[in-house]
């Protein structure tokens, strides 16, 4: 006889996360007042990710796929498998806190999905956190600011979904951009969004000066790709795309006045000193996405 479906379902995509994977699952692990749960890894490495999956937590649903899945998919394949009445989303380098099934579950009670902020997991290494600041700098935590509804600030790396919010709609096939391109769609279709700035995951950087480099210029790519499936006209910096190449600038000065606003001082001045290398690393998110915009990837 099959088990009960549990309250909550969590979905976590892998692609050679083994030194990072069982971290994360620990912390998945280690929740207080969450409830039932269950625990889907979709894994398609070619590292020791699923034989370590499969050694140290034998509780979770591993589906290993032979070839690599893109981000998008290895999430659709996770959601067919979900039980869940709520399907929480992370991602293996990701630590979550202790609290964060149970919070995220009472925020899906009042709204269709939730997203909430993600800290910096390596403050010590200057790359990883210039990384952070330019991918997150719509995400950084602020636990006195209130909640609201905008979907763009919901990232995958900490959201949570009603499933009948989800309705059979899937991420589109692909590693950069798939979640801000999925919430438009749910808030096309009248869901209600909220996300809390409060409710902070630890993610843990890529680091070094050339794997930051490439992986800003794929988000390049991924932000052109979003802004180029909106509708019903495109927007300002598609016709002109060349205006991004003071989005460097924007991103650094809504960094500082975000800062400045919640009274993070220390951040503030962390903006400032960094500045110049933050200016000059964004500049591979602007190569990636003016690439994108002459149909080359």
């Amino acid at each position: 006889m099959p088990s009960p479906a549990p309250e909550l379902t969590v979905v976590i995509p892998c692609f050679n996360e083994a030194e990072r994977i069982g971290a994360a699952l620990r912390s998945v692990f280690d929740q207080r007042g969450a409830g039932t749960f269950e625990v889907i890894v979709v894994d398609s490495s070619s590292d020791e990710t699923a034989a370590i999956v499969r050694r140290d937590f034998p509780s979770v649903h591993l589906i290993a796929h032979a070839s690599r899945l893109s981000a998008g998919s290895a999430r659709n394949l996770g959601l067919r498998e979900a039980r869940g009445r709520k399907i929480l989303v992370t991602d293996a380098d990701i630590r979550v806190p202790p609290d964060w099934m149970r919070r995220m579950s009472a925020h899906l009670d009042e709204v269709d999905f939730v997203g909430g902020s993600i800290a910096n997991g390596t403050p010590r290494s200057l790359t990883g956190t210039l990384l952070h600041l330019l991918e997150f700098f719509r995400l950084l935590p602020d636990p006195a600011a209130p909640c609201h509804g905008d979907a763009r600030f919901v990232a995958t790396a900490n959201a949570g979904y009603r499933r009948a919010a989800l309705d059979n709609r899937l991420f589109i096939d692909a590693s950069a951009a798939e979640d801000v391109i999925f919430h438009q769609t749910l808030v096309a279709a009248g869901l209600r969004c909220r996300f809390d700035p409060g409710l902070a995951v630890m993610h843990q950087n890529k680091r070094g000066w050339r794997t930051v480099a490439r992986h800003l210029r794929a988000l390049g790519v991924g932000g052109y790709r979003w802004r180029a499936s909106t509708a019903p006209a495109p927007p300002f910096s598609l016709r002109y795309p060349h205006i991004m190449v003071l989005k460097p600038f924007a991103v650094v000065g809504a960094l500082l006045v975000g800062r400045v606003r919640s009274r993070q001082w220390r951040l503030a001045v962390e903006v400032v000193v960094l500045s110049p290398l933050l200016l000059a690393l964004d500049a591979f998110w602007v190569a990636g996405f003016l690439r994108a915009s002459r149909g080359v990837e």
